[in-house]
């Protein structure tokens, strides 16, 4: 347990508050309970944290670095998916339902100035008109502004999930987005999609990464138009020779953007399980559920898993009366020394054999625990324990595969 004297010790800042407070409308705690969901993630923070701290580290404040860190990670989830934390809630007919909708959304000052009411009523006026469910005189026109608002933040924040598509992927899009500009609009088009895509080089050099995009902005739903980048200057000369070395390429990476349907498929994976108390892992053969969704910006689907049956190794008894088990031997040693100080003797052994077949159950989510990065990532938070800096051997231990006897067998 890390004392109040090591926290002291330990302090960084968190610079963003004011800007990823945008996002949340101003209000600060919705912007804590946010941050708490990655607090409990938190490989060091073992216990729930105190509105106040993570409202210090949100002002500014230095504050215990983990503290800093779960601010980081909610400031780099809220800057890729903004929709999470802001999505605009619908606008209703009656009056009294829609003071509600916008009071529990943001502040009365926000929607003021968010929906530019300063042409119909005061602030002072639209604060007590809000807090009653007379309706006011100015309805329809509030109204109809604040779906007009609803709009704005729709749209842009489809424009923001397509920037962050374009930041990730520009290579894989920038010879259809080209093309479809070439073929539309001619060259100037093409090469304003290829300047737009290049802004987002990345280049690795002397074991720096050196990227062209200088800033990425926080989604404001009261500015929804506002920029999501900023990038620093790009020499259009260069931009010019990259492009006719595209042109010139014949765009061998085209992708053809007709919409294609969903697709379910089932397939043979290897998984990697752990025991129930996280100190072994094997692997195991599995059947997956593969649920492919077309994504029109990247031209390409995504997929989604769900791990359908486990193939395990059942007991022997199990067995279908012509059919032979197999054999797994597991050396076994002895033990020596006094009583209570016993140890195992390395050169006094004997193999012990188990027999098993091969059989298939259900996959099983509340019993079987998953391995591999999964497993160490929960053995690190469960123990404290730091994987980026001890050895991961110290978490999950290979073994093979155990032999099981749960029932609810079936046969390939």
């Amino acid at each position: 347990m890390t004392t109040y004297r090591e926290r002291q010790d330990e302090s960084w800042s968190f610079d963003d508050g004011d800007k990823i407070l945008k996002t949340f409308r101003g209000v600060g705690k919705k912007a804590i309970e946010a941050a708490k969901q990655f607090s409990r993630e938190h490989w060091r923070i073992q216990k729930a944290l105190a509105d106040g701290t993570v409202y210090a580290g949100l002002r500014g404040d230095e504050v215990w670095t983990p503290v800093s860190e779960v601010l980081e990670s909610l400031a780099l989830d809220v800057r890729w998916n903004p929709r999470a934390y802001c999505s605009p809630p619908d606008i209703p007919d009656d009056w009294d339902t829609f003071r509600k909708v916008l009071l529990d959304y943001a502040p009365a000052d926000w929607w003021h100035a968010a929906l530019g009411l300063a042409d119909l009523c005061k602030d002072s006026t639209w604060r007590s008109a809000l807090s009653r469910s007379t309706k006011v005189r100015a309805f329809e026109d509030i109204r109809h502004r604040a779906r007009d608002w609803r709009s704005r933040v729709m749209q842009g924040l489809d424009r923001w999930e397509v920037g962050v598509k374009e930041h990730d992927h520009w290579r894989s899009m920038v010879d259809f987005r080209v093309k479809d500009a070439l073929d539309a609009d001619g060259e100037e088009a093409a090469f304003a999609a290829f300047k737009h895509l290049r802004q987002f080089e990345t280049t690795h050099a002397r074991s720096k990464w050196s990227s062209n995009v200088s800033e990425f902005h926080y989604f404001d739903p009261a500015f929804p138009e506002g920029p999501q980048f900023s990038f620093f200057w790009s020499n259009e000369d260069v931009l010019r020779a990259e492009f006719q070395d595209l042109l010139a390429s014949g765009f061998k990476m085209y992708r053809d953007g007709t919409r294609k349907p969903p697709t379910v498929t089932v397939e043979r994976q290897w998984k990697e399980f752990a025991s129930d108390d996280f100190r072994w892992e094997w692997q195991a053969m599995c059947e997956v559920e593969r649920r492919g969704t077309w994504d029109s910006v990247m031209r390409s689907f995504d997929y989604e898993d769900r791990i359908l049956r486990v193939r395990v190794k059942a007991a022997a008894r199990h067995a279908l009366p012509d059919e032979v088990p197999e054999v797994e031997y597991q050396r076994r040693y002895k033990k020596k020394g006094r009583a209570g100080r016993e140890f195992e003797d390395r050169n006094d052994w004997e193999d012990e054999s188990t027999e098993f077949v091969w059989r298939w159950r259900a996959f099983d989510p509340e019993r079987d625990n998953l391995g591999g990065s999964v497993g160490r990532d929960f053995v690190m938070r469960l123990t404290g324990l730091n994987l980026e800096n001890d050895d991961p051997v110290a978490y999950l231990k290979d073994r093979r595969q155990p032999v099981e006897d749960e029932g609810g067998y079936s046969v390939d």
